[in-house]
């Protein structure tokens, strides 16, 4: 047996495999909440952590999670500092671009691909569940997509972009598409604080 606490109520519960542990975990977690932290034995990880052959040895699981409304707005902060950093790193390589140094911004390229891509994850995600007052929602929801939706179509045009190997191409899109997108997400956080 394990003992799962789920937000300071114990239970016990049974689990052969990292799939009914992990379908454990999750039931006593109320639906409008998200899994903020799992520890297991004493170290934070996630059930899919674990090899098959170590769900025998769980012991205790520890769950915490949050309203989703709470989780989103706890992230306000940090997403809108991410935005100003991404849009950094954008500027620099638009930069090297506009020197010549193609490679040089080439190479630094995928990192921030791969950051934009987990920002458009978690913007996706945050969205639905930011405390906008009702009366604004409706803009609010109608303009975030159309954000969405530019930001989309940016991240696409900058794959293309890499394929031409268009440097001017390349330059405008990172120095100038892409972190005009991503501040308008920026701004509608701001607009979702209390």
């Amino acid at each position: 047996m394990i003992e799962l606490e789920v937000n300071g109520r114990p239970q016990q519960i049974e689990a052969t495999s990292v799939d009914e542990l992990e379908r454990a975990i999750g039931r006593p977690v109320p639906p409008d909440h998200g899994v903020c932290r799992i520890v297991i034995d004493g170290r934070e990880m996630s059930p899919s952590d674990l090899r098959p052959s170590e769900i025998a040895q769980v012991r205790h699981v520890r769950v915490e999670s949050a309203p989703l409304r709470d989780i989103a707005s706890n992230a306000v902060d940090e997403t809108i500092d991410w935005i100003g950093r991404i849009c950094g790193v954008l500027e620099s390589i638009a930069n090297d671009y506009r020197l010549g140094r193609e490679s040089d911004a080439t190479g630094r390229l995928p990192a921030v691909a791969d950051a934009l891509q987990v920002l458009v994850h978690l913007l996706h995600h945050m969205h639905n569940h930011l405390p906008v007052d009702s009366a604004s929602l409706p803009n609010f929801k109608s303009d975030w997509e159309a954000a969405q939706i530019e930001l989309r179509t940016h991240i696409d045009g900058l794959a293309e972009d890499l394929n031409v190997g268009d440097p001017i191409s390349l330059s405008d899109r990172v120095g100038y598409a892409i972190p005009r997108s991503i501040t308008r997400f920026r701004e509608l956080l701001l607009q979702s604080r209390p």
